[in-house]
Formats: structure tokens, sequence, C-alpha cells
């Protein structure tokens, strides 16, 4: 697994009672201190096989926590699996790369494989045991669609603004 990218999961410092090591330095910002961001973002690549389909969804759940993102994580979590299961089996490139964002109550999942082939959202029939995983995304994500290029998929989650820290 490669991390691309990741902002504002640094931890918070424990304080301690009396004056802190920040206090005596200007020179040394305390985090205790700073703003929480406007956005967050996550970036991995991995190879483009099925076994990694759950260690991004591990990956994520651990993100969504640490976000604050509980009231949506369930549905987040299904979304990343379709989404990355699809690049997976019918994908033709060698990685899956997956980004978030997560800014102004939006969660933005974007999955892609660099190959410009689409997905197609099926109509199974009742007895057929694949082709709901895009009903699910389009059912559970305020929206969802493909890049111009048709390199990545992507959906976006709106989160209660009660729904996070």
């Amino acid at each position: 697994m490669t991390v691309l990218e990741e902002t504002a999961l640094a931890a918070t410092p424990r304080r301690e009672e009396g004056p802190t090591p920040y206090a005596r330095s200007p020179k040394v910002p305390d985090p205790s201190r700073t703003p929480t961001p406007s956005y967050r973002t996550l970036g991995l690549a991995t190879e483009a096989v099925p076994a990694m389909v759950s260690m991004h969804r591990t990956a994520c759940a651990f993100v969504f926590a640490r976000w604050g993102l509980e009231s949506v994580a369930d549905n987040a979590l299904l979304v990343v699996s379709e989404l990355v299961t699809n690049t997976v089996v019918h994908g033709d490139g060698n990685v899956v790369s997956l980004g978030m964002t997560y800014a102004a109550n939006k969660l933005h999942i974007v999955v892609g494989d660099g190959t410009p082939a689409r997905p197609v959202l099926q109509k199974p029939g009742p007895d057929d045991e694949r082709g709901r995983g895009l009903i699910l995304v389009k059912e559970l994500a305020d929206t969802w669609g493909t890049s111009d290029d048709g390199t990545c998929t992507y959906a976006t989650i709106t989160v209660p603004k009660n729904g996070h820290r």
C-alpha cells in the first residue's frame, strides 16, 4: 500500500499541568491551538487484486473514525468497497487508486485505475449474483459518476452537520 497524501490526521499532544515546552519557545507553534482544517484528504494506491479491497475498507474505516464521520461511515465504506471492487474486477489497470476529500460537509470519494473503461449500471434479475454494486452506490451517494476520460469513478456523500467532530 502506498499512502499518497494524507492531511489533518496529526495526533493531538497530551496536555500536562503547568507551562508546556511550546509556551517557552516562540518559534515552535503550539499544536493544541492549531485551528481545525477546513478540509481533509487521503490518497491510497495499491495493486489491483481482490485482496486489496478489504485493505482499502479497513484503511477507510480508520480514517472515517479519525475524521469523526461515524454517522456516514457504514454507507461510505460500502461505497468504497463497491467502487474498489468494480475497479479490481472490471478495470484493466495494475494499480487501484483511492482518493477522498472531506470539506464543507461533503465526503468525496474517487476510485480509478487509469484506464478509460467506464462502469456500467446493470439491471440484474432477481436470481443474478452480480451487478448490484453501482446500484448500491447510486442509492447511498448523493451524486456519482465518472471522470470525463473514464479513468475514475466518484461518489459524494453529504455528512449531517451534527454528524462529525
